[in-house]
């Protein structure tokens, strides 16, 4: 069958109307991989109920690389936000990103390069007010280029980080990223 799609995209413009949108426009199912929030009540009685209200199915971290596998087997389309903080132990690998090297996923890579599985990424941005605009940048394949499979999963770690760059400059206003995703120590 035909395979399906790996989307990413980045915590830029409204980025939780772009999974609705998307599952209103699509017929191929959607599945988006997320953080459970601290508190189970918001996530039950809110977070939950919005992000999946037009057919949208979450997963939660544990366990999501075989469930996106699965789903994009089945050809389906999975989807998450790749500009986390991510610690090494847990899947993380040490990229540059705006010039300083800070821990960043790595699975989105891995799929490619193990599985051949085709990168879309994706945005929705606000140009002016009460608009919004679907970005959707050039697919990204990968082709064995005979290096380790490590060396491959970080050649292309790096593409995909640079795409995330390129969006948040230009719309460098609207990245709402509050975390120290480069892990710099404050100095005293």
């Amino acid at each position: 069958g035909e395979k399906g799609l790996l989307i990413f995209s980045a915590h830029i413009g409204n980025w939780e109307l772009l999974p609705q949108y998307a599952a209103l426009r699509l017929d191929t199912p959607l599945h988006i991989i997320s953080r459970e929030t601290t508190n189970p009540l918001l996530e039950e009685k809110i977070v939950r109920p919005l992000r999946e209200r037009f057919g949208v199915e979450v997963f939660h971290k544990k366990n999501a690389l075989m469930r996106i596998l699965k789903v994009i087997k089945k050809g389906e389309y999975a989807g998450f936000q790749i500009d986390q903080k991510l610690k090494p132990r847990g899947g993380g690998i040490m990229i540059d990103f705006f010039g300083h090297k800070a821990p960043t996923l790595a699975s989105p890579a891995l799929l490619q390069v193990r599985f051949g599985v085709v990168v879309l990424p994706v945005f929705m941005v606000k140009p002016k007010k009460g608009k919004h605009l679907l970005v959707i940048r050039e697919p990204i394949t990968w082709k064995d280029n005979g290096k380790s499979m490590e060396e491959q999963i970080i050649e292309l770690t790096y593409i995909h980080q640079k795409v995330i760059e390129e969006i948040i400059l230009e719309y460098p206003e609207q990245w709402f990223w509050m975390h120290n995703r480069w892990g710099l120590k404050e100095k005293r």
